[in-house]
């Protein structure tokens, strides 16, 4: 649930650091946005698998249970609240990045420095273990949406901010949770279905700025 506040934390450092201003329209659309998709996490998390329930149960009914889960829920809130201030952060330098370059390096440039760095840093890992060891057709095809992924993100980066990345983000969610539903007869209920009709519409709220491009071309 927290871990949707990423969405705010870019915005905030979009501010801070790209001195992007935001009207209040958009500040509003962001803010329903963050809490539609609070909802369809909590609706999906609590009315999943009983393996989760499961492990909270067995906490609360051990030794002091209230003391030990207590104490894991401030470690994971902690934990959480760091990577979505971070993950903020570096969405918006990477931004700042890649359209102030002044030496017009392209995304694929950068996305190749990263990978080199990347390559580095888990070489010792790949070199101990063999290199593909363990892997199958399907970890290609992962790797493989990873990697276009990462391209995606870098050139919806470039062209465009970080936030509508993280606005891509969250329709991804609702897109998830009703695919979800269709194919792996996930969880899914009225919570869900009003708060994905209500991230759509403040995905287009934010896009439009509140105001409706088909008036526009009447005016016109």
């Amino acid at each position: 649930v927290v871990a949707q506040l990423k969405t705010l934390t870019t915005a905030a450092f979009s501010y801070l650091i790209l001195r992007k201003t935001f009207s209040a329209v958009r500040v509003r659309s962001l803010i329903y946005l963050v809490c539609s998709v609070i909802v369809i996490s909590e609706f999906a998390a609590t009315h999943s698998t009983p393996s989760r329930r499961l492990v909270s149960d067995a906490l609360l009914n051990a030794d002091d249970g209230a003391m030990v889960a207590s104490s894991v829920f401030l470690v994971g809130l902690l934990a959480v609240m760091t990577e979505v201030t971070l993950s903020g952060l570096i969405s918006v330098y990477y931004q700042k990045v890649l359209q102030d370059d002044k030496r017009n390096l392209s995304a694929w440039d950068r996305n190749i420095q990263l990978a080199t760095f990347s390559i580095i840093l888990y070489f010792p890992t790949l070199h101990s273990e063999g290199y593909f060891a363990g892997w199958t057709v399907i970890t290609v095809l992962v790797s493989i949406l990873g990697a276009l992924g990462g391209l995606l993100v870098a050139f919806s980066m470039k062209y465009t901010d970080a936030i509508l990345k993280a606005l891509a983000t969250s329709a991804a969610i609702v897109l998830t949770s009703v695919l979800s539903w269709y194919l792996l007869n996930g969880p899914y209920g009225i919570p869900i279905a009003v708060s994905s009709i209500s991230v759509v519409v403040a995905i287009f709220t934010y896009v439009t700025d509140g105001k409706l491009p088909w008036a526009n071309n009447q005016n016109k």
